[in-house]
């Protein structure tokens, strides 16, 4: 380790904004308490040592790839400017949600080696950023088509993932994914459809897998995610159009 970097890290520890410090190579050398808690990390060691664009910054909101290229976080280092700041990138946390950042950057220099000291503030909670996405103000905000598609795709396949989790509802996928319970139940009614009737369908569907496993009714029940039987039964004729004693005769 680079003498001068025991007391970055230091340095970079103490600040109780969120922080990190871009190694020469684009990785993670050291992070602040801070960062990891915005960014939903429990150690530095789940990120020391990893490319910082690829782990916090690799997509755009639309689920398109970020080239790491034209990150304006890098863009000191690439350019030679020692400091630099911007306008609202976004973030990705641990957990594949997205939030709103407004930016700073300081290019160093320790013992030759030139690296990066990032920091960053969470704007999504303020009601003054304008930008063509969302972010959790408990109002709706417009999207262009592309975005609000890819949004959608995002949630729904989070849902549909994680849709035996008993604990998973929409109100739960709303702030997994950094937007309002309103602008989630908008995006499923643009589809036809609603978070809490399309996280039925998935789980009913999990169920019916596990029927056909070789699951009794009980135990299907349980593995889709449903909470009582009488919700699974009523959910599970809704999809099939009959009862779960009888899905397999029928099928």
């Amino acid at each position: 380790m680079l003498p001068e970097l025991g007391v970055v890290r230091r340095v970079i520890a103490a600040i109780d904004r969120p922080t990190w410090l871009v190694g020469s190579q684009g990785t993670i050398d050291a992070i602040n308490p801070a960062a990891l808690k915005t960014l939903g990390y429990r150690s530095d060691d789940d990120v020391l040592g990893h490319n910082s664009h690829g782990t916090f910054h690799h997509s755009h909101i639309d689920g398109t790839v970020y080239d790491e290229s034209k990150c304006p976080l890098l863009r000191p280092c690439d350019h030679g400017s020692p400091r630099d700041k911007g306008a609202v990138e976004w973030l990705i946390r641990r957990n594949g949600s997205t939030f709103a950042i407004e930016w700073s950057t300081r290019a160093v220099e320790l013992d030759g080696v030139k690296m990066m000291i990032v920091a960053i503030d969470d704007a999504s909670i303020r009601p003054d950023v304008s930008m063509s996405a969302v972010r959790y103000t408990g109002q709706d905000v417009a999207l262009p088509d592309p975005g609000r598609t890819a949004l959608f795709k995002r949630i729904s396949n989070y849902m549909a993932f994680h849709s035996c989790d008993p604990h998973v509802t929409p109100t739960s996928a709303a702030h997994t994914h950094n937007i309002s319970i309103r602008l989630l139940q908008n995006l499923f009614a643009e589809h036809g459809d609603s978070p809490a009737r399309y996280l039925r369908r998935c789980r009913a569907e999990r169920a019916a897998q596990s029927l056909v496993d070789g699951a009794s009714t009980q135990d299907a029940c349980v593995l889709a995610g449903f909470g009582d039987e009488s919700t699974f039964r009523r959910a599970f004729r809704d999809r099939f159009g009959t009862a779960p004693s009888a899905y397999l005769a029928r099928q």
